[in-house]
């Protein structure tokens, strides 16, 4: 669901398509580049507390990004920072 508001959010800030794009990838990216280190770290540490430590960071991103929205402080390189920390965390 979060991938769908993102890319509404940047459609209603910038109304482009590449930017749409760029901003899906900075979503998609850490996915490919730290899932390796993400799969022995889930095999050598707890795996509950690595979990709940994702989840944690994952919300406060989703905080900091309504936090932006309802003030009308939300840039496009907010959304892309966020984005790309929502995804390492996933």
């Amino acid at each position: 669901m979060d991938i769908v508001v993102m890319g509404w959010l940047v459609l209603e800030l910038t109304d482009s398509y590449l930017l749409l794009g760029i901003a899906a990838a900075s979503r998609m990216a850490p996915m490919l580049v730290f899932g390796l280190i993400a799969g022995v770290a889930a095999d050598r540490l707890n795996r509950r507390k690595l979990v709940m430590t994702a989840w944690t960071i994952r919300g406060l991103l989703y905080f900091l990004m309504a936090f932006l929205i309802s003030t009308g402080l939300i840039q496009f390189w907010h959304i892309m920072v966020i984005s790309f920390l929502n995804g390492t965390c996933a």
